[in-house]
């Protein structure tokens, strides 16, 4: 509304719950009830971990036609220059050798704090391409499904779906028409319970509309279909659900990953432990587990504020333009603009640090009952000013070099910042949940110990950490409890349940000083006696010891 010359917004802002990759076919949006949609609003989109549910290669051909690809190597897609593969990693079988990219297998401990084998079922039936050895692509598969006991991670559900997904550029050469080596730019892995339902369904196939666009689709051609809005995928005849673990199940998956993954990672996994070994020259074994958490979305309603007054909120809806009353507005998860930047671009500025959060983290409220999540996944190749905020000992760094896992409702998913000599990150989210119960989150780190000492200058193993959690304009909020260990090449620190609304979360670091005891010892030349006294005495020359 306008009210005079001063804009007035009734304004709604929506946080989504959890680290987002840009693999999305699809955005699950938050509903939130009796909300206004039609007031101006920022919406930070939910994605969870939304990657295809098919492997594909997909090419935009000189004739600006989106073609999909039979393989790297379909003559249709020779023009293209560049490739995007999105590859569904499959189970290893028995003619798996150390070199193939597949998944071994899933661990489950329950709810009773058991743990429970898991036997795999099968592979959804998907398009499927081979290895192709110029890009140094393995072969294509689709989710997996695990079983369990019933009742083990879920009230509803004996099964498990795993999905890793990479997604590859791959740059085809002018001259031979041959791949180039790929380039891995995301991976990401979601892990769920799963249900049947049967009824007319039918499975995705390959299509093309009439204006040539090639996708995959449920061919319009089928009558009659039942309603598949709400199934995760369909298959001849099933559409299966998506459920969510029951609090506190422990879920490990363990497969043999390309070694091009290298960079950072960003999860909703708590008590995370992530462990990477050699296999071969190309392949290495990596093992992520850990709890499934329950990240909760949140959002803001600021009813009727003057925008005008408040140069945070005018920069905050600078997309809309200029005199209006509805504006709608989405950011992802990893868009920096939450933390920084949005007052202005130069980083030098002390204003620089001023983000979305900061704006509204006073009105935060929790969207309740979102269900629990078990993700992980790599921040997209341009998120967060790669190459400028983050330390080179990461950025440089030619292999895996760390995660960053919490349940809060927002994180910066980039590495930990060193500042005087502390590692910090920031969370946000509501201050009090649903109940009106003080939220308290988890935040953890795992990186490897070379980048952990790279980070902070310093060859030294630490033993102890102390772990802080201040406001926004400085203050102590509390002092949170810590967990540090170094096993296997990495190190893992966190701060656990801590209240929070928007914190910095800094990290000190400190080795025990070992005491040295001096030694006096007596030494004689003749008739002349000294003593010396140090760590590791030793007679003068000419002097023996007595």
């Amino acid at each position: 509304m306008i009210l005079g010359k001063k804009r007035v917004f009734i304004a709604t802002i929506l946080f989504s719950a959890i680290v987002s990759s840009n693999l999305a076919s699809a955005h699950t949006m938050v509903v939130i009830p009796d909300l206004d949609q039609t007031k101006s609003s920022i919406i930070f989109q939910i994605i969870s971990h939304g990657s295809p549910q098919t492997s594909e290669i997909n090419a935009k051909t000189t004739d600006g036609k989106q073609r999909i690809c039979a393989s790297l190597k379909d003559p249709r897609c020779s023009e293209a220059e560049e490739l995007k593969v999105s590859l569904i990693v499959p189970t290893c079988t028995a003619k798996s050798t150390n070199f193939d990219v597949c998944i071994r297998g899933v661990d489950v401990r329950g709810r009773d704090a058991k743990i429970y084998p898991s036997v795999h079922e099968r592979e959804v039936a998907t398009t499927k391409f081979s290895k192709n050895v110029d890009a140094k692509i393995g072969n294509a598969g689709g989710v997996s499904i695990w079983k369990v006991k019933a009742g083990v991670t879920s009230d509803s559900s004996d099964k498990i779906a795993t999905k890793v997904v990479l997604t590859y550029s791959v740059e085809i050469d002018k001259v031979s028409k041959k791949a180039n080596p790929a380039k891995l730019v995301d991976f990401a892995i979601s892990a769920y319970p799963v249900s049947y339902i049967s009824g007319n369904y039918e499975m995705r196939s390959y299509l093309v509309n009439e204006d040539g666009f090639e996708y995959y689709g449920i061919d319009p051609s089928y009558t009659n279909l039942d309603d598949s809005s709400k199934c995760e995928w369909t298959e001849k005849g099933i559409c299966v659900m998506k459920g969510y673990f029951a609090p506190d199940t422990n879920i490990s998956i363990s497969l043999q990953m390309d070694n091009k993954l290298q960079g950072w990672l960003a999860s909703n996994i708590l008590d995370l432990k992530i462990e990477e070994k050699k296999l071969t020259s190309s392949t290495n074994l990596l093992t992520v587990g850990g709890r499934a958490s329950n990240p909760s979305p949140v959002y803001a309603v600021n009813n009727v504020i003057d925008v005008s007054k408040l140069k945070e909120l005018e920069a905050a809806y600078n997309r809309c333009g200029g005199e209006v009353s509805v504006c709608g507005q989405t950011f992802e998860q990893f868009d920096n603009k939450i933390w920084e930047g949005l007052l202005t671009s130069d980083v030098s500025s002390a204003q620089f640090k001023v983000g979305l959060a900061d704006v509204i983290s006073l009105s935060l409220v929790d969207v309740p009952d979102q269900g629990t999540k078990w993700n992980i996944a790599s921040m997209p190749e341009a998120g967060w000013r790669k190459g400028v905020s983050w330390s080179p000992c990461v950025s440089n760094s030619k292999v895996l070099a760390g995660v960053v896992s919490t349940n809060a409702s927002l994180y910066q998913m980039n590495p930990p910042e060193l500042v005087d000599q502390k590692l910090v990150s920031r969370v946000a989210g509501a201050h009090h949940n649903s109940k009106n119960e003080l939220n308290r989150v988890d935040y953890q780190v795992a990186m490897r110990g070379d980048v952990f000492r790279c980070l902070l200058k310093k060859n030294t193993n630490p033993t102890s950490v102390k772990a802080t959690a201040f406001s926004s304009a400085g203050e102590v909020m509390e002092n949170p409890a810590v967990q540090m260990v170094e096993q296997n090449g990495w190190v893992n620190f966190a701060a656990k349940n801590f209240s929070y609304s928007t914190p910095n979360v800094e990290f000190v670091f400190s080795t025990p000083v070992v005491k040295t005891v001096s030694k006096t010892i007596s030494c004689a030349k003749g008739k002349k006696i000294v003593k010396v006294k140090a760590v590791a005495p030793k007679c003068p020359k000419g002097y023996k010891k007595v």
